[in-house]
């Protein structure tokens, strides 16, 4: 807010203030915290997205890993991902949801946490879960790339001028 007042005060560009609103709005959202409420047995858990790291289903149980330890419920993981923010969360498998922030290691067939667990990306849920991440990693990280050769073509076409 201190930034729109700034600008404001300073009586450069007027019509440039729905942008400066539009930054800070973007950026009050990004630094929000959500929660989510899942039934545990006759009680309610209040988990903030945050903490969690995965999210997994094995038999009737959902467990929700977190940094404090496990929370169990009888919710499906179907579910459960509809709570999520899903520019967050990726529901990479039919059993399995994972917090994109806690990501280590991203490939084809698997992530690996930085906690060292490591959870299945399923065939059906690939494209979905590249895409997902791919935005997420756009918005969030730097990535450091390879720099690409220069094509003959290029290497000759530049020669010529």
């Amino acid at each position: 807010m201190q930034k729109i007042l700034a600008f404001c005060k300073e009586g450069k560009d007027p019509e440039g203030i729905e942008h400066k609103v539009e930054e800070y709005l973007k950026e009050l959202q990004e630094n929000e915290k959500w929660f989510i409420i899942l039934p545990c047995r006759k009680n309610e858990i209040v988990l903030e997205e945050g903490e969690i790291s995965f999210i997994e289903r094995d038999k009737r149980v959902t467990r929700i890993h977190t940094e404090q330890g496990d929370v169990i419920t009888t919710m499906k993981v179907s579910e459960v991902y509809t709570h999520l923010d899903h520019t967050r969360f990726v529901l990479c498998h039919n059993s399995f949801i994972v917090n994109l922030e806690k990501i280590r290691i991203f490939n084809r067939s698997e992530i690996t946490l930085r906690s060292g667990e490591v959870i299945p990306i399923s065939r059906s849920h690939w494209k979905n879960t590249k895409e997902t991440f791919d935005n997420w990693a756009g918005k969030y990280m730097k990535r450091f790339r390879q720099a690409k050769k220069p094509s003959e073509e290029e290497q000759t076409g530049s020669e010529e001028e």
